[in-house]
């Protein structure tokens, strides 16, 4: 049993036990729905079914007033007491319930790792998983609007930032993971986010999973470039499957993001972004599409950890780096055991 607050922009339905469908609101909303997985169900599961997911998620609360702000005071007060606290934003031909599940599915297979004794830099007293919802309709003949939507649904990012840079006496630390089309709402909302330097970026870490994004983002004078992404984190990790099934079809495969250092097309920090190819640790019969490795595939699992916790590069023995800076990796085909 996983109990996840959610911010969305899908507009309210007047019938149905969660109370949102697909259509895109203006109107953003903010609650918490408690989902009954079983932890054994969550380690292994690629995709719920709609009718599935919708029969394990309950509603058992609204947050009203200001949504963004409201989500924003809980993670506030979390990360005061020392936990971690971890966004998702889901991908395209995800319904309300399957986005819910999907964020919890990742608490109970990133938390126990997240905070256990292990000989790593750090350790944080806590792990929560928020789900930052948008508007997508499900359904792959729905591809392009969905695609319309995200591009849309920058505020569902934005506005919760924009709340937590002001936030202030936090020892806890904040994350951001993008699946596949979410990587488009995180563009768009680096898109209408604009602040002064801070003394601490708002989110540790953020990675992005097989991410369907607008093509050349990372280039300068795009939203992911330069300074927008310098100030809001601390770091950005893509993981790459070149055998994604769902990424061939849905055009992924050709995003070739340019990740050299050197010149204005890449104005990046050194330390800002590395790019994960996942290939040898995905198995067919665990991940038939080769896509849901973030939820569900240990090795995965734990660099994302690793990055979480602190662990310098020279400690992830599960790396093969293949480039001389430092910016391009290969996960080797190694279970999940210990994280140090």
């Amino acid at each position: 049993m996983e109990s996840v607050v959610f911010l969305t922009n899908r507009a309210e339905l007047s019938e149905g036990p969660l109370g949102f469908g697909g259509a895109r609101s203006d109107r953003l909303r903010a609650g918490i729905v408690r989902v009954a997985l079983d932890e054994a169900v969550a380690r292994t599961k690629q995709v719920f079914d709609p009718e599935e997911a919708r029969a394990l998620c309950s509603m058992t609360g609204s947050l009203g007033g200001d949504a963004p702000g409201a989500v924003a005071e809980r993670i506030g007060a979390l990360r005061r007491e020392g936990q971690d606290v971890l966004l998702f934003v889901h991908g395209f031909d995800t319904d309300f319930a399957q986005a819910l599940c999907y964020a919890a599915q990742i608490a109970l297979n990133w938390r126990p790792h997240v905070t256990a004794e292990a000989n790593l830099p750090r350790r944080p007293q806590g792990f929560t998983v928020m789900a930052l919802d948008w508007a997508a309709d499900g359904g792959w003949t729905n591809y392009f609007r969905d695609q319309a939507d995200a591009d849309a649904s920058g505020a569902v990012v934005a506005d919760v930032l924009r709340h937590v840079m002001q936030q202030v006496d936090l020892r806890g630390r904040l994350h951001l993971l993008c699946q596949s089309m979410g990587a488009r709402v995180l563009a768009a909302a680096f898109a209408q986010l604009r602040h002064p330097p801070l003394a601490r970026p708002p989110v540790a870490s953020m990675f992005l999973s097989g991410a369907d994004m607008p093509e050349g983002c990372f280039l300068s004078g795009q939203p992911l470039a330069g300074s927008d992404a310098a100030l809001t984190t601390q770091g950005v990790t893509v993981y790459h499957n070149p055998g994604d099934t769902l990424g061939t079809l849905s055009g992924i495969v050709n995003w070739r993001p340019p990740l050299s250092r050197q010149g204005p097309d890449m104005p990046l920090p050194p330390h800002m972004l590395e790019k994960v190819n996942v290939q040898a640790t995905v198995h067919p019969e665990r991940d038939r599409f080769g896509h849901y490795y973030v939820r569900i595939n240990p090795a995965v699992v734990r660099d994302a950890v690793a990055s979480i916790r602190g662990l310098p590069l020279a400690g992830r023995t599960w790396r093969e780096a293949l480039d001389q800076t430092d910016t391009v990796f290969r996960l080797r085909p190694t279970e999940l055991g210990s994280t140090s």
